[in-house]
Protein backbone atom coordinates (compact mmCIF):
# COMPACT_ATOMS: atom_id res chain seq x y z
CA UNK A 1 0.00 0.00 0.00
CA UNK A 2 1.34 3.42 -0.88
CA UNK A 3 1.33 6.62 1.15
CA UNK A 4 -1.93 7.97 -0.42
CA UNK A 5 -3.86 4.90 0.73
CA UNK A 6 -2.60 5.29 4.25
CA UNK A 7 -3.66 8.95 4.27
CA UNK A 8 -7.17 7.97 3.18
CA UNK A 9 -7.40 5.40 5.99
CA UNK A 10 -6.46 8.05 8.57
CA UNK A 11 -9.02 10.47 7.12
CA UNK A 12 -11.69 7.78 7.29
CA UNK A 13 -10.77 7.11 10.95
CA UNK A 14 -11.09 10.82 11.77
CA UNK A 15 -14.38 11.15 9.88
CA UNK A 16 -15.78 8.08 11.66
CA UNK A 17 -14.91 9.59 15.03
CA UNK A 18 -16.53 12.94 14.11
CA UNK A 19 -19.73 11.31 12.85
CA UNK A 20 -19.90 9.08 15.91
CA UNK A 21 -19.52 12.11 18.17
CA UNK A 22 -22.30 13.96 16.35
CA UNK A 23 -24.58 10.96 16.67
CA UNK A 24 -23.92 10.75 20.38
CA UNK A 25 -24.76 14.44 20.78
CA UNK A 26 -28.04 14.07 18.88
CA UNK A 27 -28.95 10.96 20.86
CA UNK A 28 -28.24 12.61 24.19
CA UNK A 29 -30.97 15.21 23.59
CA UNK A 30 -33.68 12.55 23.31
CA UNK A 31 -32.80 9.91 26.00
CA UNK A 32 -31.90 9.69 29.60
CA UNK A 33 -28.26 10.37 30.04
CA UNK A 34 -27.67 7.50 32.42
CA UNK A 35 -29.37 5.04 30.17
CA UNK A 36 -27.68 6.63 27.22
CA UNK A 37 -24.30 6.15 28.81
CA UNK A 38 -24.70 2.79 30.57
CA UNK A 39 -27.35 1.21 28.37
CA UNK A 40 -26.37 -2.24 27.24
CA UNK A 41 -28.28 -1.95 24.04
CA UNK A 42 -30.53 -5.00 23.83
CA UNK A 43 -31.95 -6.42 20.67
CA UNK A 44 -33.02 -3.59 18.45
CA UNK A 45 -31.52 -0.98 20.87
CA UNK A 46 -28.49 1.25 20.49
CA UNK A 47 -25.62 0.50 22.93
CA UNK A 48 -24.83 3.13 25.57
CA UNK A 49 -22.20 5.75 25.18
CA UNK A 50 -19.83 3.78 27.41
CA UNK A 51 -20.12 0.69 25.24
CA UNK A 52 -19.86 2.85 22.13
CA UNK A 53 -16.71 4.46 23.59
CA UNK A 54 -15.21 1.05 24.29
CA UNK A 55 -16.09 -0.03 20.75
CA UNK A 56 -14.62 3.20 19.41
CA UNK A 57 -11.45 2.67 21.44
CA UNK A 58 -11.23 -0.91 20.18
CA UNK A 59 -11.75 0.32 16.64
CA UNK A 60 -9.16 3.04 17.25
CA UNK A 61 -6.67 0.47 18.55
CA UNK A 62 -7.38 -1.74 15.54
CA UNK A 63 -6.83 1.17 13.20
CA UNK A 64 -3.62 2.11 15.05
CA UNK A 65 -2.40 -1.47 14.74
CA UNK A 66 -3.23 -1.39 11.04
CA UNK A 67 -1.42 1.95 10.68
CA UNK A 68 1.61 0.48 12.51
CA UNK A 69 1.48 -2.50 10.16
CA UNK A 70 1.38 -0.16 7.17
CA UNK A 71 4.22 1.92 8.64
CA UNK A 72 6.34 -1.26 9.01
CA UNK A 73 5.53 -2.23 5.43
CA UNK A 74 6.40 1.30 4.31
CA UNK A 75 9.79 1.12 6.16
CA UNK A 76 10.55 -2.22 4.51
CA UNK A 77 9.59 -0.79 1.13
CA UNK A 78 11.78 2.28 1.75
CA UNK A 79 14.68 0.04 2.74
CA UNK A 80 14.18 -1.99 -0.44
CA UNK A 81 14.11 1.20 -2.52
CA UNK A 82 17.24 2.50 -0.76
CA UNK A 83 19.06 -0.79 -1.39
CA UNK A 84 18.05 -0.67 -5.05
CA UNK A 85 19.19 2.97 -5.21
CA UNK A 86 22.55 2.08 -3.61
CA UNK A 87 22.95 -0.74 -6.13
CA UNK A 88 22.20 1.64 -8.98
CA UNK A 89 24.71 4.16 -7.60
CA UNK A 90 27.33 1.40 -7.38
CA UNK A 91 26.64 0.39 -10.97
CA UNK A 92 26.88 4.07 -11.96
CA UNK A 93 30.29 4.34 -10.26
CA UNK A 94 31.46 1.18 -12.01
CA UNK A 95 30.25 2.52 -15.34
CA UNK A 96 32.00 5.82 -14.65
CA UNK A 97 35.26 3.97 -13.86
CA UNK A 98 34.85 1.87 -17.01
CA UNK A 99 34.30 5.06 -18.99
CA UNK A 100 37.43 6.60 -17.47
CA UNK A 101 39.39 3.46 -18.35
CA UNK A 102 38.10 3.52 -21.91
CA UNK A 103 39.04 7.19 -22.14
CA UNK A 104 42.50 6.37 -20.77
CA UNK A 105 42.87 3.58 -23.34
CA UNK A 106 41.81 5.96 -26.09
CA UNK A 107 44.36 8.54 -24.91
CA UNK A 108 47.05 5.86 -24.75
CA UNK A 109 46.21 4.61 -28.26
CA UNK A 110 46.28 8.19 -29.51
CA UNK A 111 49.71 8.65 -27.92
CA UNK A 112 50.91 5.33 -29.40
CA UNK A 113 49.66 6.44 -32.80
CA UNK A 114 51.52 9.72 -32.46
CA UNK A 115 54.66 7.84 -31.34
CA UNK A 116 54.31 5.48 -34.30
CA UNK A 117 54.06 8.43 -36.66
CA UNK A 118 57.18 9.92 -35.06
CA UNK A 119 58.98 6.57 -35.33
CA UNK A 120 57.96 6.32 -39.00
CA UNK A 121 59.45 9.71 -39.67
CA UNK A 122 62.63 8.73 -37.82
CA UNK A 123 62.78 5.51 -39.87
CA UNK A 124 62.43 7.49 -43.08
CA UNK A 125 65.21 9.81 -41.96
CA UNK A 126 67.35 6.78 -41.07
CA UNK A 127 66.68 5.28 -44.48
CA UNK A 128 67.86 8.45 -46.13
CA UNK A 129 70.92 8.46 -43.89
CA UNK A 130 71.60 4.77 -44.68
CA UNK A 131 71.46 5.47 -48.38
CA UNK A 132 73.95 8.27 -47.89
CA UNK A 133 76.05 5.95 -45.75
CA UNK A 134 75.90 3.26 -48.46
CA UNK A 135 77.47 5.65 -50.91
CA UNK A 136 80.18 6.38 -48.38
CA UNK A 137 80.70 2.65 -47.72
CA UNK A 138 81.31 2.02 -51.38
CA UNK A 139 84.10 4.55 -51.23
CA UNK A 140 85.34 2.89 -48.03
CA UNK A 141 85.36 -0.51 -49.77
CA UNK A 142 87.55 0.84 -52.50
CA UNK A 143 89.89 2.28 -49.91
CA UNK A 144 89.74 -1.02 -47.96
CA UNK A 145 90.79 -2.97 -51.06
CA UNK A 146 93.71 -0.67 -51.37
CA UNK A 147 94.53 -1.13 -47.72
CA UNK A 148 94.23 -4.93 -48.17
CA UNK A 149 96.93 -4.86 -50.73
CA UNK A 150 99.11 -2.99 -48.30
CA UNK A 151 98.26 -5.46 -45.53
CA UNK A 152 99.17 -8.35 -47.81
CA UNK A 153 102.55 -6.82 -48.29
CA UNK A 154 102.85 -6.42 -44.52
CA UNK A 155 101.79 -10.05 -44.06
CA UNK A 156 104.63 -11.15 -46.28
CA UNK A 157 107.02 -9.15 -44.15
CA UNK A 158 105.46 -10.66 -41.00
CA UNK A 159 105.96 -14.16 -42.39
CA UNK A 160 109.63 -13.44 -42.81
CA UNK A 161 109.81 -12.19 -39.23
CA UNK A 162 107.94 -15.33 -38.11
CA UNK A 163 110.57 -17.52 -39.72
CA UNK A 164 113.21 -15.63 -37.80
CA UNK A 165 111.18 -16.07 -34.57
CA UNK A 166 110.86 -19.81 -35.22
CA UNK A 167 114.64 -20.03 -35.38
CA UNK A 168 114.87 -18.20 -32.08
CA UNK A 169 112.25 -20.58 -30.62
CA UNK A 170 114.36 -23.57 -31.57
CA UNK A 171 117.30 -21.98 -29.75
CA UNK A 172 115.08 -21.46 -26.67
CA UNK A 173 113.99 -25.11 -26.78
CA UNK A 174 117.59 -26.20 -26.73
CA UNK A 175 118.26 -23.91 -23.76
CA UNK A 176 115.17 -25.32 -22.05
CA UNK A 177 116.55 -28.84 -22.47
CA UNK A 178 119.80 -27.74 -20.92
CA UNK A 179 117.94 -26.13 -18.01
CA UNK A 180 116.00 -29.36 -17.48
CA UNK A 181 119.28 -31.22 -17.18
CA UNK A 182 120.52 -28.62 -14.69
CA UNK A 183 117.34 -28.99 -12.63
CA UNK A 184 117.74 -32.77 -12.59
CA UNK A 185 121.29 -32.38 -11.33
CA UNK A 186 120.11 -29.91 -8.66
CA UNK A 187 117.45 -32.38 -7.51
CA UNK A 188 120.08 -35.10 -7.24
CA UNK A 189 122.40 -32.89 -5.19
CA UNK A 190 119.57 -31.70 -2.91
CA UNK A 191 118.32 -35.25 -2.37
CA UNK A 192 121.72 -36.16 -0.97
CA UNK A 193 121.16 -33.66 1.86
CA UNK A 194 117.51 -34.63 2.31
CA UNK A 195 115.96 -31.61 0.55
CA UNK A 196 113.79 -30.91 -2.45
CA UNK A 197 113.68 -27.97 -4.85
CA UNK A 198 110.49 -26.80 -3.09
CA UNK A 199 112.32 -26.89 0.26
CA UNK A 200 115.13 -24.80 -1.18
CA UNK A 201 112.61 -22.35 -2.69
CA UNK A 202 110.81 -22.05 0.67
CA UNK A 203 114.11 -21.36 2.50
CA UNK A 204 114.18 -24.77 4.23
CA UNK A 205 117.72 -25.62 5.48
CA UNK A 206 119.47 -28.79 4.31
CA UNK A 207 119.97 -31.72 6.65
CA UNK A 208 123.24 -30.86 8.46
CA UNK A 209 124.80 -31.86 11.77
CA UNK A 210 127.16 -29.89 14.05
CA UNK A 211 127.94 -29.28 17.70
CA UNK A 212 127.75 -26.58 20.32
CA UNK A 213 131.01 -24.76 20.92
CA UNK A 214 129.82 -22.50 23.71
CA UNK A 215 126.73 -21.59 25.76
CA UNK A 216 126.27 -18.76 28.29
CA UNK A 217 123.94 -18.27 31.25
CA UNK A 218 121.30 -16.60 29.04
CA UNK A 219 121.03 -19.71 26.85
CA UNK A 220 122.86 -18.02 23.96
CA UNK A 221 124.51 -20.80 21.94
CA UNK A 222 127.36 -20.77 19.43
CA UNK A 223 127.51 -23.68 16.95
CA UNK A 224 129.99 -24.93 14.30
CA UNK A 225 127.61 -24.48 11.31
CA UNK A 226 127.02 -21.39 9.12
CA UNK A 227 125.87 -20.04 5.80
CA UNK A 228 128.28 -22.30 3.93
CA UNK A 229 126.27 -25.21 5.30
CA UNK A 230 123.02 -23.76 3.94
CA UNK A 231 121.77 -22.16 7.17
CA UNK A 232 119.99 -18.78 7.35
CA UNK A 233 118.87 -16.46 10.13
CA UNK A 234 115.63 -17.73 11.68
CA UNK A 235 116.32 -21.45 10.98
CA UNK A 236 115.77 -23.80 13.92
CA UNK A 237 118.00 -26.71 14.97
CA UNK A 238 117.34 -29.63 17.29
CA UNK A 239 119.77 -30.21 20.23
CA UNK A 240 120.56 -33.71 21.46
CA UNK A 241 123.19 -35.73 23.29
CA UNK A 242 123.46 -39.27 21.96
CA UNK A 243 119.90 -40.60 21.92
CA UNK A 244 118.61 -38.00 24.37
CA UNK A 245 116.63 -35.02 23.07
CA UNK A 246 117.57 -31.80 24.87
CA UNK A 247 115.59 -29.04 23.11
CA UNK A 248 115.49 -26.62 20.17
CA UNK A 249 117.33 -23.40 19.27
CA UNK A 250 116.68 -20.61 16.75
CA UNK A 251 119.48 -18.86 14.82
CA UNK A 252 119.87 -15.14 15.45
CA UNK A 253 123.15 -14.45 13.61
CA UNK A 254 124.75 -16.59 10.89
CA UNK A 255 128.27 -16.33 9.50
CA UNK A 256 129.98 -18.55 6.92
CA UNK A 257 131.45 -21.08 9.41
CA UNK A 258 129.65 -20.30 12.68
CA UNK A 259 126.27 -19.16 13.95
CA UNK A 260 124.77 -17.84 17.18
CA UNK A 261 121.26 -18.63 18.37
CA UNK A 262 119.11 -18.87 21.47
CA UNK A 263 117.60 -21.94 23.10
CA UNK A 264 113.80 -21.93 23.04
CA UNK A 265 113.05 -22.17 26.75
CA UNK A 266 109.58 -23.68 26.36
CA UNK A 267 111.01 -26.69 24.44
CA UNK A 268 114.09 -27.29 26.61
CA UNK A 269 114.11 -30.81 28.09
CA UNK A 270 117.41 -30.84 30.05
CA UNK A 271 120.60 -28.90 30.75
CA UNK A 272 122.48 -28.05 27.53
CA UNK A 273 126.28 -28.08 27.59
CA UNK A 274 129.14 -27.30 25.28
CA UNK A 275 129.85 -30.31 23.01
CA UNK A 276 126.17 -31.32 22.62
CA UNK A 277 125.14 -32.05 19.05
CA UNK A 278 122.77 -30.02 16.82
CA UNK A 279 121.01 -30.91 13.56
CA UNK A 280 118.35 -29.38 11.32
CA UNK A 281 116.47 -32.70 11.43
CA UNK A 282 116.74 -35.53 13.94
CA UNK A 283 117.74 -38.95 12.73
CA UNK A 284 114.82 -41.26 12.02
Amino acid sequence: MNLVGKIFIVLILIASTVFMTMGIMVYSTQHNWYEAITGKGGPGQTPGYKAQLQDARAEDQRLKDEISKYDTALAVEKQTHFAALAKLETERDQLQKSNEKFQSDIDKQSKDLADAATALKVAQDNLTALRTEETGLRDDIRQANKATDEQLKKATDSENRLNIAMGQLNDLKQRNSQLALDVAKAKLLLSKVGMTIQDAANGEPPTVHGRIEAIDNNNNVEITLGTDDGLRQGNTLEIYRGDKYLGRMQLLEVQPHRAVGKVIKELQQDVIRSGDEVATRLKA
